[in-house]
């Protein structure tokens, strides 16, 4: 079984069972933004877009968007 552990605790056991594999994704925390971000092979007009990596958390997304 493959857990994806962000934050927070399983008091099921799903995280410490056996045969498990544990990603812990808190590190992976970064967040980009790109001012004019045009898709590989589109000819659509450029737009804003943000990258978030696997760990990013909504509310850090949400504070570096209400900066722009």
């Amino acid at each position: 079984m493959l857990v994806d552990y962000l934050i927070g605790h399983d008091y099921l056991g799903r995280s410490a069972g056996p045969s498990t594999l544990q990603v812990n994704t808190y590190t992976m925390d970064e967040i980009s933004y790109v001012s004019e971000c045009v898709p590989q092979g589109s000819a659509a007009a450029p737009v804003p877009a943000l990258t978030l990596s696997a760990g990013a958390l909504l509310h850090n997304s949400m504070h570096l968007l209400a900066l722009r």
